[in-house]
């Protein structure tokens, strides 16, 4: 095949890619803000309504408990008949209303008073102690509703004495809703009698009628002719909602009462204006039905609001998005620029045909090496170590390591995967393989990989480790990770020529490992939130030199997963710090656990021949697949794309198809449900091959047809399990 000529427009093409790449790290930096920015909008929200449902259950709450206080006063008129002032005064004494019942002006009762009695009404008040009484103001009316009680009677609430409520207009209609419907019901805005001076507020009363016991009330028109008087409370609205407001002293909301379903009248204003509003302008509008009346509450974050939300995180997502995109554009910009100035370099070098198509095939194969998936390689090497394995290998050097390759590809295998879903990594959802591990010789190796890094620095590590094996039961892969992080913060963070000490010892039933050094150590304050994700302060050990601040958090989450503890501890900054592992101990095994470094378990050869279909484009996978097969004595047949396969599927009738998922052509999905699909197709066993392991892949694989769903690189020990079912 003749080398691919390049088109005039790949430079022009090359020359766009990184600009492309800050377009779309720029739109997705804003998506990711906006999505922050609205979590925490819901959330503010969420506590904004918290907020306001505390306050109106707070004026509700209150109010129903005055309503039954005046039905208590209705049933005392009901039961006792004629009740005197000081029987009157005695029950609004045991009420105890400034500590049961705050805000409210006071408990009084208005008797209903027929024109024809009016005079004879004054005199029998004057008689009983009241010389000055009179009935006020002058009316013409049929009736009159005179307030003969009310307590206490302070010199405010003297002054009301004598008033015939059913004069105004605002008063009257609410004591006829009383009297027809039989219940408590509150009148619009008014100002009350008993104001005067410069202090005057807006006020409302609430009403329960007294009738005549006896007499029945069973219709409006009974009830009218046996109402006696009402039982009443008059509230100033500035008091009261006051202390409704002084009651939920920790709440971030400003509220307004108004009368009636609408803003109306206003009642009382929580807001000054001096004030300025939150920044988040939350507000909320809510109707409450007091005593039969409507009143419209209008609630308003305050500022105080504002300190409890992170509505600032928003913009600072959008910063560090903003600020990474710049750098991801710079480096892919001098990426390009650098590529340039190679094939500049190369074309000048170019002297024959030979040359540049032998340039051309090495940057063919790069760019090909580049596509590949991570896993296909690893794949690859796993096959290839099983067939070197079952041919055998006599070198003992030889054989090492082949061991050392193997363990290497499992644990990068697992490194791939964590790597590919960073999520899985910080909530605490990596899959852990448990065997039982010595974690002296895991505190070795992690200071042996580390070993360049002390003496590039000058550092000195020494390690104290048991003479005895301590056990736990864990990953090895994910303890070492927690180990080698921990020496690795140690030795970063200590200045050239420093100390790091790590010792290991065994008590009761816990391993305890400390990691200490002399180093920049950590400021007090910093101590609670070290082990945060992207903490936030100037010392943090994790983010002060540079990284994500992953690192001590990826600790805390898989010694969390073992079932153990990590602290900090520092006597503060220049002092050095400590970090204390805690780990439960294993119960000690009969026979001492074998190292890690020991050979892994070889698969055991499925017994009994079988004919077998690998489908897969991936040429070393392929091959190197069907040698594992072959020489597990089965009989293997092979295709390098969907099409092919499905039609050696549907011709030779294996019985087990092993089947890449992304295939050129057809992909295995499509491969899976033609060959279901297919008159005689059920009967044989489908095995998915797919680099891809979530749970939502492994669905796809099952739903298309598959039987089983194997991730890159197989797992050799599994295909020979179920190659030997039937």
């Amino acid at each position: 095949m003749p080398p691919r000529t390049p088109s005039r427009t790949d430079p022009l093409l090359r020359s766009w890619v990184p600009y492309i790449i800050l377009t779309v790290s720029l739109l997705l930096t804003a998506a990711a803000a906006h999505y922050v920015h609205a979590i925490l909008h819901a959330r503010d929200s969420l506590r904004f309504q918290n907020a306001v449902y505390h306050v109106e259950e707070g004026i509700r709450d209150r109010m129903e408990l005055y309503v039954a206080a005046l039905r208590g006063g209705a049933g005392l008129f009901a039961a006792a008949g004629d009740v005197t002032s000081a029987q009157f005064h005695t029950y609004v004494e045991r009420l105890e209303l400034p500590s049961t019942l705050p805000g409210v002006q006071g408990v009084g009762y208005a008797a209903r008073i027929p024109r024809t009695e009016k005079s004879a009404h004054e005199q029998r008040r004057r008689a009983a102690g009241a010389p000055a009484f009179r009935l006020w103001p002058e009316s013409d009316q049929a009736e009159f509703h005179s307030i003969l009680y009310l307590e206490p009677l302070d010199p405010r609430n003297r002054r009301a004495l004598g008033y015939d409520m059913s004069a105004d207009p605002t008063r009257r209609a609410a004591m006829e809703r009383a009297r027809d419907e039989g219940a408590a019901r509150a009148s619009g805005k008014v100002t009350l009698v008993q104001e005067a001076g410069a202090d005057r507020q807006a006020g409302f009363l609430v009403y329960v009628p007294v009738y005549h016991a006896g007499w029945p009330i069973e219709t409006v028109a009974q009830r009218r002719r046996a109402l006696r008087g009402f039982v009443y409370s008059p509230f100033r609205a500035g008091d009261l909602f006051s202390r409704v407001f002084r009651d939920q002293a920790e709440s971030v909301v400003d509220f307004a009462v108004y009368d009636g379903p609408a803003k109306g009248q206003l009642l009382f204003n929580s807001e000054e204006p001096e004030r300025p509003p939150s920044r988040t302008g939350l507000a909320r509008s809510e109707t409450l039905t007091v005593a039969g009346r409507p009143w419209t509450l209008e609630f308003s974050a305050r500022p105080e609001f504002d300190a409890q939300t992170d509505q600032q995180i928003g913009p600072l997502v959008m910063l560090i998005g903003v600020l990474f995109s710049l750098l991801l554009f710079v480096v892919t910009w001098a990426q390009a620029a650098a590529r340039r100035t190679a094939e500049a370099a190369t074309a000048e070098l170019r002297q024959s045909e030979d040359a540049l198509r032998q340039a051309n095939t090495a940057k063919d194969e790069f760019l090909a090496m580049l596509g590949h998936e991570l896993r296909n390689p690893l794949g690859a090497i796993s096959n290839a170590l099983e067939i070197m394995r079952a041919r055998g290998i006599n070198d003992p050097a030889l054989s090492r390591a082949r061991e050392i390759v193997v363990r290497q590809v499992r644990h990068q295998t697992r490194l791939i995967e964590d790597l590919l879903d960073v999520s899985r990594v910080t909530s605490g959802k990596i899959g852990l393989q448990r065997q039982l591990v010595n974690l002296s010789e895991v505190v070795e190796s992690s200071a042996q990989g580390l070993r360049w890094a002390a003496e590039e620095q000058g550092h000195q590590v020494t390690l104290s480790l048991p003479a005895t094996p301590v056990l736990v039961e864990g990953d090895p892969v994910r303890l070492e990770q927690v180990v080698t992080n921990l020496l690795h913060n140690a030795l970063k963070y200590t200045p050239h020529g420093g100390r790091v000490t790590v010792s290991l010892a065994a008590g009761g039933d816990q391993a305890v490992l400390r990691v200490r050094d002399n180093g920049v150590g950590i400021a007090p304050e910093m101590l609670s939130t070290v082990f945060e994700t992207f903490a936030q302060a100037a010392a943090s050990i994790d983010r002060s030199k540079g990284g994500l601040g992953l690192g001590l958090t990826l600790v805390r989450s898989l010694v969390q997963m073992h079932g153990g503890t990590v602290t900090a501890a520092s006597a503060g900054p220049g002092q050095g710090s400590e970090f204390t592992v805690v780990l439960p101990l294993a119960e000690q095994p009969a026979a001492a656990p074998p190292p890690e470094a020991a050979a892994p378990t070889a698969p055991t050869p499925p017994s009994g021949t079988r004919r077998v279909l690998v489908i897969e484009d991936n040429d070393d996978a392929r091959e190197t697949l069907r040698d594992v097969l072959e020489l597990w004595g089965h009989e293997v047949e092979v295709a390098a794309d969907g099409s092919l396969g499905l039609d050696l599927a549907l011709s030779l009738h294996p019985e087990i198809a092993l089947v890449d998922i992304g295939l050129p052509g057809l992909d295995g999905y499509e491969v899976a449900r033609r060959v279901r699909a297919a008159e005689d197709g059920a009967s044989m066993r489908m095995i998915a091959l797919t680099g891809y392991g979530q749970p939502e892949d492994r669905r796809r694989a099952l739903e298309a047809g598959f039987d089983s769903h194997l991730v890159k690189p197989v797992d050799l020990e599994m295909l020979s399990t179920l190659l030997r079912e039937r």
